[in-house]
């Protein structure tokens, strides 16, 4: 196991405290890596957003696609039956 050593600025130190009080942790290095691995987590969460997200905006392209050849389909049997 290793020593860590961090000397903190004071925002630092109240975004420590913001960290403890929120999560109900007492320690400082506690804290620390609690943040760490929630902010790996959210990373991960936050990269499935984005993949799920670009499938939905394929999706609704194709759907709009779709919508438009309908549409000019539509349009072309309604030329094509008033003659």
């Amino acid at each position: 196991m290793g020593v860590l050593t961090v000397r903190l600025t004071e925002i630092e130190e109240q975004l420590i405290d913001e960290i403890k009080k929120k999560y109900n942790i007492n320690v400082n290095t506690k804290a620390l890596l609690y943040a760490a691995l929630k902010c790996m987590s959210l990373e991960k969460e936050v990269a499935e957003l984005k993949r799920d997200k670009a499938a939905l905006q394929a999706q609704v392209r194709d759907y709009r696609q779709g919508t438009l050849d309908l549409f000019s389909g539509l349009e072309q049997l309604k030329r094509l039956t008033n003659n």
